[in-house]
C-alpha cells in the first residue's frame, strides 16, 4: 500500500473526477503535475481512475491511465463485485485501447497527446 502526500491525495481525487468525465487535457495535466502514483489512488469504493476512464469509454483517458499505471488494467474493485476496468468499457474504440493497443511510457503517451491535441487546434 502507497503513502500518498497531502497533495498526491488532493491530486488522485482531482484525477478520479477528470478521468469520470471523460477530459483528457484535465487527466494528462494532473499526471504531469503529480506523477504516475495518483493513478493508483481509489475512490471509496475501490475504484482506480482507470475504472472511470472506462466508465467513460475516453480512449485517452485510457492510454494515458494505463501507461501510468499498467497493472491497473486488472485492478478489482471492492464494492462492486469486484469488477474490472474493462468490465466498464462499451464502446469498441475504447475497449482496444484498453486490451490491444500498445501502450508506451506515461511521457510517450504524454507526448502522443500533446501532439494529438496540437494538430487538433490548427
Amino acid at each position: 500500500m502507497n503513502t500518498y502526500t497531502k497533495a498526491q491525495r488532493k491530486g488522485g481525487e482531482e484525477l478520479l473526477v477528470a478521468a469520470r468525465k471523460g477530459d483528457g487535457e484535465a487527466v494528462a495535466a494532473l499526471l504531469e503535475k503529480h506523477g504516475p502514483t495518483i493513478a493508483e489512488i481509489m475512490n471509496p469504493s475501490g475504484s482506480i481512475p482507470l475504472h472511470m476512464a472506462c466508465r467513460a469509454n475516453s480512449v485517452t483517458c485510457i492510454r494515458l491511465l494505463k501507461a501510468a499505471y499498467p497493472a491497473g488494467v486488472s485492478d478489482e474493485n471492492d464494492r462492486h463485485g469486484g469488477r474490472t476496468p474493462g468490465s466498464y468499457v462499451s464502446d469498441p474504440k475504447a475497449r482496444a485501447a484498453l486490451f490491444f493497443t500498445p501502450h508506451g511510457t506515461l511521457e510517450e503517451e504524454l507526448e502522443h497527446f500533446r501532439r494529438a491535441a496540437g494538430s487538433s487546434k490548427k
